[in-house]
């Protein structure tokens, strides 16, 4: 369906470009050259330069970044130019950097100084970093797994990474087991990662004025009319040759869009402004009848023009939900399939308090997360960097509920005390507080942000006007506690899942029940519907259920055997789950196949709270109180 909806929206930009005598001239153009390169965009660029190292002081780095800043703003970037950093510059610089490139356009990160490769990923020296010990190397140098996270958050149109860091490595004679040059680094869709040489092997620092690749980046940058993948194979047969083929540079790039430093004038060509864009996109689907189309235009313009009537639009053509008829017996679960070999190294390590975590959440835009502990202490994360941005007191006992806004601007927390509260991602003090009757377990945001839906302990539910932390509704939804609460992907419906095993589905306009699914075989923790209108739901033996809302009739899906799970999240389709196992283990499932895609291993310990984002890219896991790992869900 979306693939029938981007070519009618192709089509309907052509034809309005055709019609308008602003881009006439376009239209002699190549269709690559004007996809590729907008005569308008915005370029910024973090340059860093680190030479003065207590160990393995390096004489070219700072003029190496003095001279890339130079051309790169002589090729209409803005640079931000860093010399002999330390790690608190380094990571401020890094955070400002990701945040303009939220604007869009190109995004350019140059470092030229040490660099080193343990288990498998790349971290960057600042300069002054006390590091004695190679297990010191995570905490007090840059992942630059970090600055990928950042342009990948972002979303514009195209960002390069260049690292010249991979000279000799200054801790060579303490750590045992760290090897020689960088690790390959995976690109995200629409970037380019180039190394001075190739993974493992060791750069030149060079004999005179600049080191040996950034000498032919140099020559290269200024030149008219390279692509930028041409650019760099430039770069790498200059290097070959004076190195006598002794350094060969390396990209590894998923680019599929052209880039120029300096573009001639005919490899450019006006983009059509947004608002027509949208306006084609609009007229391309608004006739459609099928529900995914209506859904692409919100997931792209969250903010449109159109956006309620699309809202109207999906509620219309939401499937209907009807009284389930008595459900079947729940079949034996599938025997799993062989399991795939589980991953150790997680993308990153948050370091709490002594009080275990409670409840956790990871921001839509999977650049935050915000877990909540047993002492009602909130902590706001950034995902990027694995560090603690800022602390939220309020609550007087645990936290037992986190929920997002869509746009990752608010949180709201229930725990404990029997609060209900909203936050502001970026704030220290609570905007909002209401009380509730009982004890909150589980928060849900609607799709549009204006609701929010609560469960608490004696089995009620209420939806609150979100902004204002005013309810609207109260519903006795189940007869023991509630354990988990989702709105369906339009926000017509909420779900409830509850400790009476039932999962229940609500219309928000009326608060009447229209269906019912169960029984599980445990409590139910978590419930979505899908895309088609199916209900996914998670009991707390790690069983997955599918359940079909026309027939009341469910599939069981295949659970891990491994151990007693006891904690599951589940995507904001309902297509991927995470179930948690009390030997340290987490297992990723697809919902739709009971496949096993992933197997996370740690070190065995209780494990006290999951999450995944709503797009189901990054798992969150809290364990033995002070350690949460963060698992990429895509590698």
């Amino acid at each position: 369906m979306l693939g029938r909806a981007f070519c009618r929206v192709t089509v309907a930009i052509a034809a309005l470009l055709m019609a308008d005598p602003l881009f006439a001239q376009a239209r002699t153009l190549s269709i690559e050259a004007a996809r590729a390169q907008p005569a308008q965009e915005q370029r910024i660029a973090l340059v860093i330069g680190n030479g003065d190292y207590t160990q393995g002081a390096l004489r070219n780095p700072v003029n190496d970044a003095r001279a890339v800043a130079t051309e790169l703003r002589g090729s209409g970037f803005k640079v931000a130019l860093l010399e002999n950093a330390n790690l608190e510059a380094m990571f401020e610089a890094i955070r400002e950097f990701g945040d303009q490139l939220r604007l869009g356009g190109v995004g350019l990160f140059y470092f030229a100084g040490h660099g080193v490769q343990i288990r498998g990923r790349n971290y960057l020296i600042p300069v002054g970093a006390p590091i004695q010990r190679e297990d010191e190397v995570v905490y007090r140098s840059i992942d630059a797994g970090q600055v990928l996270q950042k342009m990948e958050t972002a979303g514009n149109r195209v960002n390069i990474v260049i690292l010249d860091a991979c000279r000799n490595n200054p801790f060579a004679r303490t750590f045992r087991s760290i090897q020689t040059g960088l690790a390959v680094m995976e690109a995200p869709v629409n970037t380019l990662v180039a190394f001075a040489t190739a993974p493992g092997a060791v750069a030149s620092d060079g004999s005179g004025a600049h080191g040996l690749y950034t000498e032919h980046l140099l020559k290269n940058i200024p030149v008219e009319g390279l692509r930028v993948e041409d650019m760099f194979k430039r770069v790498r047969a200059g290097v070959r040759q004076d190195s006598s083929g002794r350094q060969t540079p390396w990209e590894n790039t998923s680019l599929e869009v052209e880039f120029f430093f300096r573009p001639l004038v005919t490899q450019v060509a006006p983009e059509p402004p947004p608002v027509a864009i949208e306006l084609a996109f609009w007229d391309s689907i608004k006739g459609s009848t099928q529900y995914a189309d209506f859904d692409a235009y919100l997931r792209k313009y969250p903010s449109g023009q159109f956006v309620e009537l699309a809202r109207n639009r999906l509620k219309a053509l939401a499937p209907p939900i009807v009284i389930a008829a008595p459900p079947l017996a729940p079949a034996p679960a599938p025997v799993p399939p062989p399991k795939p070999p589980a991953s150790s190294v997680p993308l990153g390590m948050l370091t709490g308090s002594e009080v275990p975590s409670t409840a956790i959440a990871v921001a839509p835009n999977g650049g935050f997360a915000v877990t909540g502990a047993r002492d009602g202490v909130l902590t706001v994360w950034d995902v990027s960097t694995s560090k603690e941005l800022r602390r939220l007191y309020g609550h007087a006992g645990a936290v037992l509920a986190i929920a997002l806004s869509p746009d990752s601007r608010l949180i709201a927390t229930g725990g404990e005390d029997g609060t209900l509260r909203l936050w502001s991602i970026s704030g220290t003090s609570e905007l909002r507080r209401a009380r509730t009757e009982g004890v909150v377990t589980s928060l849900a945001f609607s799709p549009n942000g204006r609701d929010l839906i609560s469960g608490d302990r004696r089995g009620g539910l209420r939806i609150w006007n979100a902004p204002a932390l005013v309810q609207t509704r109260a519903i006795q939804g189940h007869t023991s506690a509630v354990r988990a609460v989702a709105f369906s992907m339009e926000g017509r419906y909420a779900l409830s899942g509850g400790a009476d095993q039932q999962v229940r589905v609500w219309d928000v306009g009326s608060g009447a029940s229209t269906a019912s699914f169960g029984p599980h075989s445990a409590d139910v923790i978590a419930v979505r519907m899908s895309f088609d209108g199916r209900v996914v739901s998670a009991a707390a033996d790690g069983g997955i259920w599918s359940w079909d809302t026309r027939s009341g009739t469910s599939s069981p899906r295949a659970v891990s055997a491994a151990s007693a799970p006891g904690l599951v999240a589940l995507s904001g389709d309902g297509r991927n789950a995470l179930v948690a196992h009390d030997d340290g283990n987490t297992v990723l499932w697809d919902t739709g196949t009971a496949r096993e895609i992933r197997r996370f291993s740690a070190p065995a310990s209780a494990i006290t709270a999951v999450a995944m984002s709503p797009e189901g890219r990054l798992a969150l896991v809290a364990a033995d109180g002070q350690r949460m790992r963060l698992w990429s869900l895509r590698e």
